[in-house]
């Protein structure tokens, strides 16, 4: 059999790095914060590395190494440097305290904490990871140990619909203050837009069908900081990170879904729907 009749056959298949880039193009890069030597950690990061692959989502996972309070320092001094780490320090309200703060007009409540060296360290995860994303130039997912995915995800499905600077991907039960209304805010939303479309779980056979709407208000005061539906699954774009670490150097260090708010950030954050992840549930590491 000559060469032309086997190359007509069988079509040359070997991965160029044309093919490759455009088999690749709509890969999202997902940084998946865990906690090293924790096995509730290590089983609950499992679990979400199998959702990932279970629901075949177009999603290229990688393990990052959570700050803690015992690297917290190193990591507060790379970023912030010695001669600027007391301008660059926690500034929000302790558990018990609120205030109404002047350089932005939010009225701020502390959250539960009992070591805020842990809730330190949460932001500092988020805050290298937005650093990344604006090294790499382009839109990252971020997820907490405890996300899962519900759906499959498909980044090409919803990019352009994605206008915003930074998308939450969460169910909001269990993941933010007033659920329920945050859900109900954005399924009027896909009802007004989707009359007909059934919001049921895709199969491979159906491709999933989404859209990205405004992140809905729970609160009438708003002064109250208000965002997407908790931090554990976003993906955020590199105009997004440099805002967010542009408020932090104006501001101080938040908590992650304070500093990430509709009233800081006006129009710039969005939320899928339907949700492709929740939380699992279990202890929580920044609280306790």
């Amino acid at each position: 059999m000559s060469l032309e009749i086997i190359h007509e056959m069988f079509p040359d298949e070997r991965p160029t790095l044309e093919k490759v880039l455009e088999r690749t193009k709509d890969t999202m890069k997902a940084y998946i914060i865990s906690l090293t030597n924790d096995h509730d950690s290590t089983v609950a990061t499992r679990r979400l590395l199998i959702s990932i692959k279970s629901f075949g989502s177009n999603i290229e996972p990688f393990i990052f190494d959570a700050v803690t309070p015992k690297n917290m320092s190193i990591v507060h001094e790379r970023f912030f440097g010695k001669s600027t780490i007391k301008k660059v320090e926690y500034t929000y309200p302790l558990e018990g305290q609120t205030r109404y703060d002047m350089r932005t007009g939010l009225e701020l409540s502390g959250y539960p904490t009992k070591d805020i060296n842990k809730r330190i360290s949460c932001f500092l995860s988020h805050y290298t990871l937005w650093k990344n994303c604006i090294q790499a130039n382009e839109p990252i997912m971020i997820l907490e140990q405890d996300a899962i995915f519900t759906k499959t995800f498909d980044y090409s499905l919803v990019k352009h619909r994605f206008t915003g600077d930074i998308m939450g991907l969460n169910n909001p039960m269990m993941a933010t203050r007033r659920a329920k209304v945050y859900d109900k805010g954005l399924s009027d939303h896909w009802k007004q837009r989707y009359p007909d479309v059934k919001t049921n779980q895709p199969t491979r056979r159906i491709p999933p069908v989404y859209d990205v709407f405004e992140a809905p208000w729970v609160d009438n005061n708003r002064m109250v900081p208000q965002g997407i539906a908790g931090n554990s699954a976003y993906i955020i774009k590199p105009e997004g990170a440099e805002k967010l670490i542009a408020l932090t150097a104006e501001n101080g260090i938040w908590p992650n879904d304070a500093i990430m708010c509709k009233q800081l950030m006006p129009g710039k954050l969005q939320h899928l729907y339907p949700y492709v992840t929740k939380v699992q549930g279990g202890r929580s590491t920044t609280s306790e």
